[in-house]
């Protein structure tokens, strides 16, 4: 591999209860084939535990430095590794707890950071970004630039003691799935439409008339046959918008991850990664970094079989999985 193309990035997730989730992402040059070779042993080795690649050992040091010094209790949880040949990228992740201190309902991350001999985070190499997002809908109250609830560094720099302090204001109202969001959006944009289309229908020249009857009806109720299909529609619109009908979903209005939430509600809470990859025609690289991100937020979860990902709700029982 081309260990000079390497990046990393860091990402520390800051979760409105004061623990924050870290992603350590190392991205590999795969183009040839000697390189892909060589990082698909790395990466079984890396995610059976048997190679220190990124540094999760140091992270344990760091929390056991900054634990004694804080007036809390500090773990590390849920750790997991991930690899994607096709995305050449190695990828840890895991909660640590209690990372913000809490002082009435502002969240400050600062001690996290500090050890007795100083900043344990004390820079970014070349090629090294760090990336912390905000809870969704938190008030930042320490003056950094934020875009889009990120606040971002890439390397060489260096931080000195305080630097990476920050204080924000989480957001206490309870969290709506964004798949629920999409239906409820859906439901609105029809009444709408609906109402509309019910008024235009029946007003005629400032006076109301009975409403004209829908395309393929006669005016005893028996059906007509359905007109011909616009001729601009190929077979795999006509799915789509009958698979829509059929559940009420129209899949248009959802995002990338209520898209793949969906697919696993509809394919009993559990479908492997390369079926979401053929179900939504997406590139393999795309769905692997969606899948990361949902993950991180706590979305789904991944369950590693041989060299496949299975996908599921967190709360999904996989125990009675088989393999198809």
């Amino acid at each position: 591999m081309d260990a000079g193309n390497q990046t990393t990035v860091i990402k520390v997730t800051l979760q409105s209860d004061s623990d924050a989730r870290w992603t350590v992402t190392e991205h590999f040059n795969t183009s040839t084939a000697a390189d892909r070779a060589a990082f698909e042993e790395l990466a079984d080795r890396f995610e059976s535990g048997q190679s220190a690649q990124l540094g999760l050992s140091s992270f344990r040091q760091a929390l056991g430095q900054v634990e004694p010094t804080v007036e809390r209790e500090m773990q590390i949880q849920e750790v997991r590794r991930d690899s994607s040949v096709d995305a050449g990228t190695l990828e840890v992740s895991f909660t640590w707890t209690n990372f913000a201190r809490e002082v009435n309902e502002t969240r400050i991350v600062d001690d996290a950071f500090t050890t007795p001999g100083g900043t344990w985070f004390n820079g970014l190499g070349p090629g090294e970004s760090l990336v912390i997002e905000l809870p969704r809908g938190s008030a930042i109250d320490t003056p950094k630039r934020v875009s889009s609830g990120t606040i971002r560094w890439d390397g060489p720099t260096e931080f000195q003691p305080g630097y990476l302090e920050i204080s924000y204001t989480s957001n206490s109202l309870p969290a709506i799935p964004p798949l629920l969001w999409g239906l409820v959006v859906g439901l609105a944009v029809f009444a709408v439409v609906g109402v509309v289309g019910g008024y235009l229908l029946t007003r005629r020249d400032g006076e109301f008339s009975v409403p004209s009857l829908p395309i393929g009806t006669k005016s005893d109720g028996e059906s007509t046959d359905a007109p011909a299909p616009d001729p601009g529609t190929t077979d795999e619109t006509r799915t789509e918008s009958a698979a829509s009908a059929d559940d009420g979903v129209d899949l248009s209005l959802l995002s990338d991850e209520e898209r793949v939430e969906y697919l696993i509600e509809e394919n009993g809470g559990r479908m492997k990664q390369a079926n979401i990859v053929k179900e939504t025609g997406w590139s393999n690289a795309k769905v692997s970094q969606l899948l990361s991100a949902m993950e991180e937020e706590g979305r789904i979860a991944k369950l590693r079989i041989g060299r496949e990902n299975l996908i599921s709700f967190p709360e999904e029982d996989i125990g009675d999985f088989e393999d198809s």
